[in-house]
Order: structure tokens, then C-alpha cells, then sequence
């Protein structure tokens, strides 16, 4: 990212926390983020513009709006075309978006541990297809 012709990766994380939101985007130099902290606001910024990737999180305490099921949801419903990095530590919330959002042909990845390098480079390979794609939905 950033040589002449090249786009800029656009993503929207879906993260109540706001330390593991900052890690994350300072883990991923030339990635764009918007963050929101609500399923609500959330599923207006995906009609509002496309995204390459979307980060996700299934437990999103305190918000009203529902929680990262019902992004995963709207994004099947919407046919999103991204990558979806699912985040969430959630044992069954997790893998259930997991397995909706891949029985809508959602290209998905779960990387569920915060701070972790193998969750780590699941969400960086994440970025990696959905930057080679060059596509947002």
C-alpha cells in the first residue's frame, strides 16, 4: 500500500473495546479504519460505502443495537463480497458466525485470540487477500 496505483485498504472494525481496537489498527500499517462500537451503526456505515475487509466481533457489551450477529446477518443478507475477519473470544457465538457467514459464501476467516500470533496472521493474510483482490463491497 501507498506506491503510485495502488488503493488504499479500507476496513471496518466492529469492536466495543477500545485497547484491542487500537492494537489492531496499530498492528496494520496502511490499512484505513472506521470503527464503530454498535451493530446499528455498523450495518449504516456498510450501506454507506464499500469495504475490502470487515473485522467483526460477536460480543459487543454495553451498546444498544444488537451485537456482531446481527452485522454478520445484514452482511449475508446484503451478499457482501470482503473478506470478514470474525474476532469475537465468544466459544459459541464466534464459530456460529463463522459457519453463517461461510454458508453465504462469505469469504471468512476466525482469529479469535487478542494479542496472539497465530490469530494475528490468520486477520494479516486476512487483509492480504482481500488488498490482492482489490475489490470492496
Amino acid at each position: 500500500m501507498g506506491r503510485p496505483g495502488e488503493y488504499t485498504l479500507r476496513a471496518l472494525m466492529v469492536e466495543d473495546d477500545a485497547e484491542r481496537a487500537a492494537w489492531i489498527a496499530r498492528e496494520t500499517p496502511g490499512v484505513v479504519w472506521e470503527r464503530t462500537a454498535s451493530a446499528r451503526s455498523a450495518i449504516a456505515a456498510l450501506r454507506r460505502k464499500p469495504y475490502h475487509a470487515v473485522f467483526l466481533d460477536y460480543d459487543l457489551h454495553g451498546v444498544t443495537g444488537g451485537g456482531g450477529e446481527h452485522v454478520a446477518k445484514a452482511l449475508a443478507r446484503g451478499q457482501y463480497r470482503g473478506v470478514v475477519v470474525v474476532q469475537s473470544t465468544n466459544p459459541v457465538g464466534g464459530p456460529r458466525m463463522v459457519r453463517d457467514l461461510a454458508a453465504a459464501s462469505i469469504d471468512t476467516v476466525y482469529a479469535p485470540a487478542f494479542r496472539n500470533y497465530g490469530s494475528e496472521r490468520l486477520w494479516r493474510q486476512a487483509l492480504e487477500v482481500a488488498g490482492t483482490r482489490g475489490r470492496a463491497a
